[in-house]
């Protein structure tokens, strides 16, 4: 694993904001979605915002190394817009069942996504041709 690779996928893997995203599930699961969002805004969507930008400072010295740090926080951003959608769909309550569904489903993908690309950047390098 290169050094640009192994800097990326250390950032990468420090997510407070799923950490956070667990008190919000629990307020959610017992019924009460302006408190979920309450806590996803003064939590997790703040450390979201914050890893995006922490992985922008992310020193590489490759091309390769580059553009998967960019892709890196494209997927990061991605997580923090689904985070925000998913905190408006809660404080409207779970009154508006599509859109609650409709964020949680971005929500599951942002997620999938920065799962996927950890799970490229922990393959060994394919050699060149």
């Amino acid at each position: 694993m290169s050094d640009d690779v192994a800097r990326i996928a250390a950032e990468l893997s420090d997510h407070l904001e799923l950490d956070a995203m667990e008190e919000v599930e629990e307020a959610v699961a017992e019924d009460l979605p302006v408190r979920a969002a309450q806590l996803l805004r003064a939590g997790a969507l703040p450390a979201a915002r914050r890893h995006a930008r922490t992985m922008e400072a992310v020193r590489v010295t490759t091309p390769r190394g580059e553009a998967l740090r960019e892709e890196a926080v494209a997927a990061l951003d991605a997580r923090a817009t689904a985070l925000e959608h998913y905190g408006a769909a809660l404080e409207r309550g779970l009154i508006e069942d599509l859109q609650l569904l409709d964020a949680i489903a971005e929500q599951r993908a942002a997620e999938a996504a920065v799962g996927a690309l950890m799970d490229r950047l922990a393959e060994p390098p394919t050699p060149p041709d």
